[in-house]
Order: structure tokens, then sequence, then C-alpha cells
């Protein structure tokens, strides 16, 4: 109920924006969390300035390009446009950045599905478009589907709030009462050995204190989990995680929250995505996953007896039946969920903010329509460690 209410007020709240001028969209990398800091400085002299000569070979693929046409990319000051630069905020460190990639790299991963943000980081992280795992794959090894829900709209139906006959509004209304919007994006691990060991962050992903809890602390505890779980010494590896928005969203980065990161239901995608990488296993993109995993012991109860859950366990969380439209609309037949979001193995655990009252966890069976049940099915795991053997079985390709 009290979710309803939080989507219905930030509705209301952009509506109002709306009607009262423009919204400029701003978007910033003040707080790059890349660990290393790196760039390709040292072997950019030859590319520092782009030359017509210095593009890729075939012209056709240029001119398809959007990305490289700088300004599609500038100056977009709309509340659904992620923009590379803006005069008004004088943001110019991603520009110059931006401009020191070679055309040709620019080109190959747009063609394997990344978004000129995604580019812009992957470059920045040194790594070789070679090793960057293809998006438009049936199977591909450290990619994972992730599902979030939508506390509003669409920000491209808001853009069109205002001239929308009253009819369609009142649907949209309607889907965010019925806690019918999400979204589904792809994340990618990318795992190597180095002298140089590092974790290359998402800057998208969110930090520091929010109602959903530091999120980048929690994956990086996340990370040191599973790699001690594998014996494998963080000391040794390069390990990148990039939320991608994607191609497909250019010029609407807004639908997806610009690929940002928030909360710690993405715990079984990360761990599976991570683990996908480290032993090179494939993950077929007609599956996604949500869920918490929980990297030390915890105390809830099913059915009301109390039990004790291990480090590891894979809990349920909130949003399934919007993530599970999402997930539909995405083409996606296939979700890796927690054992206890589904009836007769319920958890309940005490409110995060009450301890003196309990939360029982949606059940998947009564919240989610029949008719996107009989299409998906369902992977119900109650660790981590299942999570791996589903995958090492050939279980997810």
């Amino acid at each position: 109920m009290i979710i309803k209410k939080i989507k219905i007020l930030a509705l209301t709240v952009v509506i109002l924006l709306l009607g009262g001028g423009i919204i400029a969209y701003k978007y910033s990398k003040k707080n790059n969390q890349n660990s290393s800091g790196e760039s390709h400085q040292e072997n950019s002299s030859s590319s520092s300035s782009i030359s017509p000569d210095e593009k890729g070979n075939d012209s056709e693929e240029e001119n398809n390009c959007p990305f490289l046409k700088e300004q599609n990319l500038i100056n977009k000051r709309s509340l659904c446009v992620m923009s590379l630069h803006d005069d008004k905020w004088n943001t110019k460190e991603d520009l110059v950045k931006w401009r020191q990639i070679p055309h040709d790299y620019i080109i190959k991963l747009w063609k394997k599905g990344y978004h000129w943000h995604d580019i812009l980081q992957l470059w920045g992280w040194n790594l070789p478009q070679e090793i960057i795992p293809d998006l438009k794959t049936e199977k591909e090894i450290g990619v994972i589907n992730t599902l979030a829900y939508l506390l509003g709209i669409p920000c491209s139906i808001i853009e069109k709030w205002k001239t929308m006959p009253e009819e369609e509004k009142e649907i949209w209304r309607k889907k965010i009462e019925n806690e019918e919007l999400g979204t589904s994006t792809k994340t990618i691990f990318i795992v190597r050995k180095s002298s140089n060991p590092k974790i290359n962050f998402d800057t998208k992903i969110q930090h520091g204190a929010s109602p959903y809890g530091d999120t980048l602390k929690y994956i990086k505890k996340l990370i040191e989990f599973i790699l001690q779980r594998e014996n494998i010494n963080p000391q040794q590896c390069e390990i990148s995680v990039l939320n991608c928005i994607g191609s497909e969203n250019f010029g609407r980065e807004g639908d997806v929250k610009e690929g940002m990161v928030l909360g710690k239901s993405i715990g079984v995608a990360y761990s599976l995505g991570l683990l996908s990488a480290i032993h090179q296993k494939p993950i077929n993109q007609k599956i996604a996953a949500t869920g918490f995993v929980s990297t030390k012991t915890k105390k809830a109860k099913i059915n009301d007896q109390e039990i004790n859950l291990p480090a590891g366990a894979v809990l349920p969380i909130g949003g399934i039946k919007a993530k599970s439209f999402a997930a539909t609309e995405k083409g996606i037949n296939r979700l890796v969920l927690s054992k206890y979001q589904s009836s007769p193995f319920l958890l309940s655990e005490k409110a995060k903010y009450d301890s003196t009252k309990e939360v029982t966890a949606e059940d998947y069976q009564q919240v989610v329509p029949t008719e996107i049940i009989e299409k998906t099915k369902v992977n119900w795991v109650e660790s981590i460690a299942e999570l791996r053997k589903l995958l090492l079985n050939d279980k997810l390709s």
C-alpha cells in the first residue's frame, strides 16, 4: 500500500513539474567509482584527435552509427534523454574522453548493442573490444538480464502527458496502481587475470545512504563473498561490472532509469553474471534473475516457525509483479527466483524500520497474473550453491 502511494505521489510531482515548464535533464559522473581511476592515456596519443582517416573501414556502418555524429549526443535538454555534454552545465569531461575513443571501437561496440555511455565506461577501463561480450547473441558469457520496478510511468510517456487523451492517461494510472511497470536491462561481468588487481564499478551504481541501503557496498561484499567461495585470489584478477543502458535505449534513456542500479534485489543476477564470467559458462538471454543474496546468516520465519538462513541464502524481494511484466515485455520467458518467494515457503522477516512488525514476502503465485505465469518457466533456488549448480550443469544455457 505504501509503495502504491509513493508511485502515485511520484507521478503527481512529475506532472506538476512538466506543467510549469521544461525539465532539463542533467547527467554527471562526478562520483566516479572506478577503483583504478585509469584511462587509455598511456596509449591514446594516436587517437586523441579523430580524423576522417581514422574511422572504421566500413563507411556504411559509420553513417548508420548515431554515436559518431556528435550533435546527436550533446545539449539534449530533455527529461528522457541523456546528454554527453550540455553547454548549460559546462560538463566537458566526458566530451573530452569521448573524442579520444577511436571510431572503430565505437562502431564495433555499437554493433554489439552498447549505448554510448556504456562504451565510454568500457574504454575508460582499458578493455579491448574483443573481450567485451555481445549483447545481441542468444547465449553469452558474463551477461545476465536484470529486472527493476518503476515508481512512476516511463519518462517518454510523461513527455506526452500534456497532450495525451484522458482515457490513455487513465490506462497509465491503472498500471501504476496495479504495479505493472518495470524495466529490464543487461548487466555484464568481465573477469581476467591481471598483475594490477582491481574492480571496475559502473558509475551508475548507487552508493551512500538511501532507503534501499548502500548498493555499491553490497555489491562489493557480494563479489568478495563469491570470490572466496570459488577460491579465487582477488589480488590476481581484474573484474569489470557494467549495467548496460543498451543501444536500443538511445534517446529514451530515462525509460530505463539511465541504467541506474539501486537496491539489493540485483544479488541473484549479479551472482550469476560473475559466476558465468569466472567459469566461462554462457547464459541464455531469454533468462532473467532477481533476488537478494545474503552474505551473512539471517533469522526468519516460514509458516510461523523460526529458521536460521546461512550466508549465501537467496531471499525474496519486492516488486515481483512489475518485474514479471517487464520480463514478459522484453521477451524473457524464464526467471530465476528465490524459493521463498512462493507458497508454501513464503519467508517472513522483521520489518526493516520497525522490529516489532513482520513482513511476509510477496507470493509469486498470487500477485503475478495467470497469463504471465503460464508462459514463464521459473527456476526456484534457495542458495547461491544452487545457482552455481544450475550454471555449471548448463541448465541456464
